[in-house]
């Protein structure tokens, strides 16, 4: 049973790993479930099995762009030894590396991104309560190894990093493009950190 349920998982993230390739080669619009299912190496019930149809699959992809934070969140709980702040920035640099590798890709997280917005905007309203929360369990890690400044408590921390980055991430995807999210969005949030940290004792 075990082995079936990581098999199914197994077959869930290849589908949505060739569903992000090809929408980002070739726009959402021109990609089917059939092509998507043939690229995996999977028959299209296998698509509609996981996901229903291109609309789930779409939604799926959207809520997987919050996971590498939320398991960040998850490890900072139970592991002491991370730096949660450097993580966090590192967590950051690969998204916005990701999103911004070229015109297609942008334009596909500008069109995923209006799409959750028009056809699930509960689910995307959650996906944006999970984020702010991941965000500030982060900042409650930093408060508890004392890296945070008494006046800024890891829940004031948090939803100011969240109302940062989500405010420039969007006005990005609008194509208000004056700046780069790789240079000026990660400057802006780690500028945001050294605000907010104590200094490193140890240099």
């Amino acid at each position: 049973m075990r082995r079936t349920k990581e098999e199914a998982g197994q077959t869930r993230e290849r589908i949505l790993a060739v569903g992000e390739r090809l929408f980002r080669a070739k726009g959402i619009a021109a990609v089917s479930v059939e092509e998507i299912a043939e690229a995996a190496g999977f028959t299209r019930g296998a698509v509609h099995w996981h996901f229903h149809d291109k609309r789930g699959l779409l939604l799926a992809l959207a809520d997987r762009r919050g996971l590498p934070l939320q398991r960040l969140a998850d490890r900072v709980k139970v592991d002491p030894d991370l730096e949660p702040l450097d993580e966090f920035q590192a967590v950051i640099v690969r998204a916005f590396g990701d999103m911004e590798q070229g015109s297609a890709d942008r334009q596909f997280e500008t069109t995923l991104a209006a799409f959750a917005a028009a056809e699930a905007p509960d689910r995307l309203r959650r996906f944006e309560a999970d984020l702010r929360q991941a965000i500030t369990t982060i900042f409650e890690a930093a408060e508890g190894g004392r890296r945070l400044k008494p006046e800024w408590p890891a829940a004031t921390a948090g939803l100011a990093c969240y109302g940062l980055l989500s405010g420039l991430v969007n006005a990005w995807l609008r194509g208000e493009a004056g700046f780069s999210l790789t240079t000026d969005v990660v400057g802006a949030l780690r500028a945001f950190i050294a605000a907010v940290s104590r200094p490193n004792p140890g240099g």
